[in-house]
C-alpha cells in the first residue's frame, strides 16, 4: 500500500501519576514500522511529574491535561480529540512491540468484515521480565457475548478499533472506574465483529499499584 494511502491511527495514552512507565510506553509508539500515526496522552490530573515528562517530546505527540476522572474520562477525552481513521488504546504501563500497528491495519484491511482486532500479548513484571506468554481465544459475535460476562480475555492496550464505530456505540463509560474496557467491547460486539490477531504484539504490565487488579472492585 502507497505511504499516502495508508489510513491514520490514533493512540491514545490515559495517564495519573505515571513517571515511572510513561517514557517507555512513548517509546514503543514512536518504534513503530507503521508510520502514519498520532500519539494523544492525556494526563488525568497527575500530582507527580507527569506532565513535564509529556512536555519532554515536544511536537512528537499531543498532551492534554484534564481533571481527574478516570481512566474512561481520560479515554474519551482522547477519541474527541483524535484525529485518525483508527483508534489505538495503550495504558502508561504496557508496551506495544514494534510492528503492532503494521500488523493490525493490515488484518484489518485484509478482512474487512472485522471492524476491530486485538492480538496475542506477554505479561511482564516491574521492570519488563517476561512473566508468561498469553494467546488469546476468538469467538463469533454471539458467542463473544456471552463468554466476555464471565472471562474477559480481551486485553485493551491490544485493541484496535475503526473510528467509526465509537460513532454507532458511543464513547467509554464513566461511571465505570476499572470495567469500562469489556463493557465497550460488549457495546461493540452489538454490531461489529472484532477480530484477532494471533502472534504477540505488545506487552501488559503486572505490578502492585494497579487499581484494576482487586476482584471485589470487579
Amino acid at each position: 500500500m502507497a505511504e499516502g494511502t495508508l489510513p491514520k491511527i490514533s493512540v491514545i495514552i490515559p495517564v495519573f501519576n505515571g513517571t515511572n512507565y510513561l517514557r517507555e510506553a512513548i517509546d514503543s509508539v514512536l518504534s513503530q514500522t507503521y508510520k502514519n500515526y498520532e500519539i494523544i496522552v492525556v494526563d488525568d490530573g497527575s500530582t507527580d511529574e507527569t506532565w513535564a515528562v509529556i512536555q519532554s517530546y515536544g511536537s512528537s505527540l499531543r498532551g492534554i491535561r484534564k481533571e481527574n476522572g478516570g481512566v474512561a474520562s481520560a479515554l474519551n477525552c482522547g477519541i474527541q480529540q483524535a484525529k485518525g481513521d483508527y483508534i489505538a488504546w495503550l495504558s502508561h504501563d504496557d508496551l506495544f512491540l514494534p510492528n503492532k500497528l503494521e500488523r493490525q491495519v493490515d488484518f484489518l484491511q485484509q478482512f474487512p468484515q472485522f471492524k476491530a482486532c486485538y492480538t496475542d500479548y506477554y505479561t511482564i513484571d516491574e521492570n519488563g521480565k517476561i512473566l508468561e506468554e498469553i494467546e488469546t481465544p476468538w469467538y463469533p459475535r454471539q458467542e463473544a457475548i456471552r463468554i466476555l460476562f464471565g472471562r474477559v480475555y480481551i486485553n485493551g492496550s491490544t485493541m484496535l478499533i475503526e473510528r467509526k464505530c465509537f460513532e454507532k456505540v458511543g464513547l467509554f463509560s464513566e461511571r465505570l472506574r476499572y470495567t469500562q474496557d469489556t463493557e465497550m467491547w460488549l457495546r461493540l460486539l452489538r454490531y461489529f465483529e472484532i477480530g484477532r490477531v494471533p502472534e504477540k504484539l505488545g506487552r501488559w504490565r503486572f505490578h502492585s499499584s494497579q487499581g484494576s487488579q482487586s476482584i471485589q472492585i470487579h
